[in-house]
């Protein structure tokens, strides 16, 4: 299987760094049970990503959010939505418009997963507090455990 891991944000603004930080622990997990991986990182989603998942089977998406989360993190199916290119901005491009994209232009789009964890300080500086440091190790044990049982079943 070919896994495509995405890790988005702006490192310099405290916890909206975490997905940099969640993407490199979810890679580590599936690297270390024998599939192929790919990791990506960058300041937010464009749609020329879109270009560079193609051929991979799952798509995990890892970010920071401002939302409060009951568990201090979202972990979500991503679903497509429809894209209007009206409104649509490098702020609003997420996860479900990369996988709306490759089914438009691609014919089909990799499954894909949403990786949210809530960020508590998003001023400046690179220090990811300590309160969204312990929610992306809980994300990162949930999801060794959803992997760990997905990949018993391939």
């Amino acid at each position: 299987m070919k896994v495509f891991v995405l890790g988005y944000g702006n490192v310099s603004r405290q916890d909206d760094g975490a997905g940099h930080l969640l993407a490199g622990l979810v890679a580590r997990i599936i690297k270390s049970s024998g599939a192929e991986v790919r990791l990506w990182r960058g300041h937010q989603l464009v749609p020329e990503v879109l270009l560079e998942v193609q051929g991979y089977q799952m798509l995990f998406f890892c970010d920071a959010s401002l939302k409060s989360y009951p568990e201090g993190f979202l972990f979500e199916k991503v679903i497509p939505k429809d894209m209007k290119a009206e409104g649509l901005n490098m702020h609003t491009f997420g996860p479900a418009n990369v996988l709306s994209l490759a089914e438009q232009l691609v014919g089909q789009a990799p499954e894909g997963w949403l990786i949210s964890v809530t960020g508590e300080s998003f001023d400046f500086s690179y220090r990811i507090t300590p309160e969204c440091k312990a929610r992306i190790k809980k994300a990162a044990r949930v999801f060794r455990t959803f992997w760990n049982n997905l990949s018993c079943g391939l």
